[in-house]
């Protein structure tokens, strides 16, 4: 990228060529079937379209915010791989790409209640579902065809087989945290705030943490949907 460093400033230039190849190998990890140099060329064809807004950026020293521009040009680019693989797969196969369930990190907050209050035994999930409301709140009513019990057991062996491929460390503190109150009260806060204080954490730190899990989870799980 020699050439392409050339045609910005020197120190531009120079904080690029350290932070790239850092936010080209981060952006791999999270869609490792594109090659490091496609990222790595993706976010300097980002820079080269906007030389003047990234020049400004760097000389008020706004260096958090290149590195945001260059992480969502590597989101962009793995999720357009996806959309490709995605779409490639459905016409081979013969199906529809919307026919693919994709989870979002919010809809994995809301089940892992119910799979953390069963131990992650999906039969017990069920059962506590189908005889009152479960921790996800959801009432699964037997009599009622319609009721949605068989999409609702994908969802949890979904999420159940997901969980199960984790690092031990992210199902323990996936396990831990929901296991909690997750209600948006005083109780629920108090709750969360307890368990952070008792593991060290702030409350903060530990959302932070629990969110990178939740993401890998995702992962587990096909990824985020690459049609949004």
């Amino acid at each position: 990228m020699a050439d392409t460093a050339a045609a910005l400033s020197a120190p531009l230039s120079e904080f690029l060529a350290s932070r790239i190849p850092r936010a080209a190998q981060k952006a791999h990890q999270r869609f490792p079937a594109v090659p490091v140099d496609d990222f790595e060329q993706a976010m300097w064809e980002k820079i080269l379209r906007a030389p003047v807004k990234f020049t400004r950026l760097h000389e008020q020293e706004k260096y958090g915010a290149i590195w945001a521009e260059l992480r969502r040009e590597g989101t962009r680019l793995g999720q357009d791989d996806n959309r490709y693989r995605q779409a490639t797969k459905a016409l081979a196969e013969g199906y529809s790409v919307y026919d693919v369930e994709f989870y979002s990190t919010g809809v994995l907050a809301k089940i892992l209640p119910a799979l953390a209050e069963a131990d992650f035994d999906v039969a017990e999930a069920m059962d506590r579902s189908s005889s009152s409301t479960d921790a996800a709140g959801i009432h699964i009513r037997s009599s009622d065809p319609f009721g949605g019990s068989e999409n609702y057991l994908v969802i949890l062996i979904d999420v159940a087989k997901a969980y199960s491929r984790l690092p031990e460390g992210m199902r323990r503190l996936l396990q831990t945290y929901y296991g909690v109150s997750q209600e948006d009260t005083e109780d629920g806060r108090w709750a969360r705030e307890g368990l952070a204080s008792s593991m060290g954490l702030t409350a903060d730190a530990l959302r932070q943490r629990v969110h990178r899990a939740l993401q890998r989870l995702q992962d587990e799980l096909g990824g985020p949907d690459p049609w949004q």
